[in-house]
């Protein structure tokens, strides 16, 4: 896309991916275009195709509306000429909503620079753009977006968040979430994809159901659709989940983060896991294919060696999260930089907040001896119910909750350093969204990778657990069923998911206290904490920290993760090409419960999206070998 700049900088970088817009729309109201924009330089299709409207990021400041959608007809036209269907007529979007973020996902991202005979001001000016006069060519951002895979994932997710065209369009049937309201799957659906080997961002998407939308715009009463529940999670406005999902939407990482504390548990040495011993192999495979919390923590929390202190594992979960880029460190999404461009923070976790000179800064959680005694009860209840401050701050993270948070961008990103030690990768490239950006002073790539610091061993073991997931099977006399089975089986069949070895995933289900709730009891019942928490604070009373705590449960979203690492084929040596990770937020049933209630009955919502996205991508085979199951290799 030519842009124009004469001196690039991270920030000039982003004023000229909003000039991109304004030139578009300038371009298009100016003379009428009703063909679609695109580069006469090189022919780059557009990337964003499949989008639904056409949204330009005009810029920054008072004086320019920072997002608008447009309204002129030529404009339409030009945007559905660009996207293949009806661009979404629609007034400004509000301004405090609108964020510099956007420019990544812009719904029309290629539109090029007009030729000199389209031009009135010809000879390499692209237009006389109002507040900002003569936009120049200049640099050219080629961004890393495949189009086909980005068209594909954005299908997927308008169908399963309640599109029926959609659905008709990726030949998915719907009738299984007719019961669910507004016959969708999820509420809202964040997906990213990155290239393994590059670190390149192949796909960014996200969509929303109509609930969801009016939920965020803070819409009521007869401006809400038919069929949209009413939920204590959802009673704030939030303009920032009307931009790209996939960048604004965080959560808890609830059991997405095991690979993390097996890693740790790795790296502590023969004492803690041998790799020579099978029986220690099989119960790797088994704790991570099913995800079995409680074996976990009785290694990681040195339980076998009477919760000595220090106890190697837990001391290494720092270190672990550092090195799987899970510090909490901010990172520019568009060339992989550390500072300037457009910074989002990596997933936090297993960290405190600590106050200090009037601000709250983040530390990681310090080591300290955990009293036997409390340990050894703790453990006797599954790690569920336990006494002790510090105890009970450690097992809020290591279950990934308390102040643990991320983005699909951010979970990817350690994903990604997963499969690039395990195809033995020497570095690791930082993911971005640039390519490369060319100017007359020459190009500018995205920042250099930085050694591989996973040791390619360990990797192959954690993914050897992970790519049982979507199985089933028996070991030692005991059936087991992989986490990601039934999404499996929901869109390939079982038969097909038992020979497919071309895919490693696991699964995470942020906590939810109030699973046993419809959303309508869930809604008198946090209305009453709400008013609780009001009088206390109009007498000037503290209130109970029970009170707090349940109002932090009412505010939960119900999400559901997905982390999923795929191959070309089938071949146990082929290398991991992709790495995918979707977050949704499941739905309700029109008779009151949330989809899969405790983590039972319907597939993880994120596995399935995950499943019926590879199905319909070119290339992906699901090659179904009629092999044993029992822990297979």
């Amino acid at each position: 896309m030519n842009i124009g700049a004469t001196h690039l900088t991270p920030h000039s970088l982003l004023a000229a991916m909003a000039a991109i817009g304004l030139a578009a729309v300038a371009l298009s109201q100016a003379w009428n275009y009703t063909r679609p924009l695109k580069h006469h330089h090189d022919g780059r299709p557009n990337p964003w195709r499949g989008l639904p409207g056409c949204i330009y990021l005009a810029g920054e400041g008072p004086e320019v509306p920072p997002i608008y959608r447009p309204e002129g007809i030529a404009m339409r036209l030009s945007c559905e000429a660009t996207l293949g269907h009806t661009a979404q007529p629609a007034s400004r979007l509000a301004a405090p909503g609108a964020s510099i973020r956007n420019a990544v996902q812009p719904w029309l991202a290629t539109p090029v620079t007009a030729s000199p005979g389209d031009s009135p001001q010809g000879l390499g000016l692209v237009a006389n753009v109002p507040g900002r006069g003569l936009v120049q060519k200049g640099a050219d951002i080629a961004l890393t977006i495949a189009p086909t895979a980005q068209a594909r994932a954005q299908l997927v997710l308008n169908c399963m968040t309640g599109q029926k065209d959609d659905c008709r369009t990726a030949g998915i049937d719907v009738t299984r979430w007719q019961s669910l309201h507004e016959g969708a799957a999820a509420r809202s659906i964040a997906m990213v994809q990155v290239d393994i080997a590059t670190g390149a961002i192949d796909v960014l998407a996200s969509a929303r159901s109509s609930c969801f939308e009016a939920d965020a715009r803070g819409k009521s009463g007869a401006e809400r659709p038919a069929d949209c529940p009413t939920l204590s999670h959802a009673m704030t406005p939030r303009a920032d989940w009307l931009g790209d999902l996939a960048l604004d939407q965080y959560a808890m990482p609830g059991s997405i983060n095991k690979p993390w504390m097996m890693l740790s548990i790795l790296r502590a040495g023969k004492n803690h896991f041998d790799p020579g011993i099978e029986s220690e192999v099989r119960w790797l495979e088994n704790t991570l294919r099913t995800s079995d919390t409680p074996a976990l923590l009785d290694r990681l929390l040195c339980r076998k060696q009477g919760y000595v202190h220090p106890c190697p594992p837990q001391d290494k979960l720092w270190s672990t999260a550092v090195d799987l880029g899970l510090d909490g460190t901010s990172h520019d999404i568009l060339l992989g930089g550390t500072q300037g461009g457009l910074m989002l923070p990596a997933g936090r976790i297993y960290q405190q907040a600590v106050p200090s000179s009037g601000k709250i800064i983040w530390q990681p959680i310090p080591s300290q001896p955990i009293p036997a005694d409390l340990a050894q009860e703790c453990a006797s209840r599954g790690w569920e119910i336990c006494r002790g401050d510090y105890l009970a701050r450690v097992l809020s993270e290591l279950w990934g909750a308390g102040s643990s948070a991320a983005s699909p961008v951010a979970v990817v990103s350690a994903y990604a350093r997963l499969a690039q030690a395990a195809n033995n990768q020497r570095d690791t490239p930082p993911l971005h969204l640039v390519a490369h950006v060319e100017t007359g002073k020459g190009i500018q790539l995205p920042e250099p990778a930085t050694p591989r610091v996973i040791d390619p061993a360990h990797a192959r073991l954690i993914l050897g657990g992970l790519s049982q997931t979507h199985l089933s099977g028996e070991s030692q006399g005991r059936k087991w069923t992989g986490t990601t089975h039934s999404a499996c089986a929901a869109v390939f069949g079982a038969t097909q998911c038992k020979g497919m070895r071309n895919v490693a995933s696991k699964t995470g289900t942020p906590g939810l206290r109030h699973d046993q709730l419809k959303w309508p009891d869930r809604l008198v019942h946090c209305t009453q904490v709400d008013a609780q928490i009001a009088q206390a604070d109009a007498n000037a009373t503290r209130p109970a920290p029970v009170l707090r705590a349940e109002q932090a449960r009412c505010k939960a979203v119900p999400y559901k993760w997905v982390a999923m690492l795929s191959k070309a084929n089938s071949n146990p040596d082929a290398p991991y090409t992709k790495a995918i990770v979707i977050l949704s937020e499941r739905n309700w049933y029109r008779d009151g419960f949330v989809d899969s209630k405790d983590d039972r009955g319907s597939p993880n919502i994120s596995a399935e999206v995950a499943f019926r996205y590879l199905k319909g991508l070119p290339g992906f085979q699901a090659e179904a070998k009629q092999e044993p199951v029992g822990s297979p290799k």
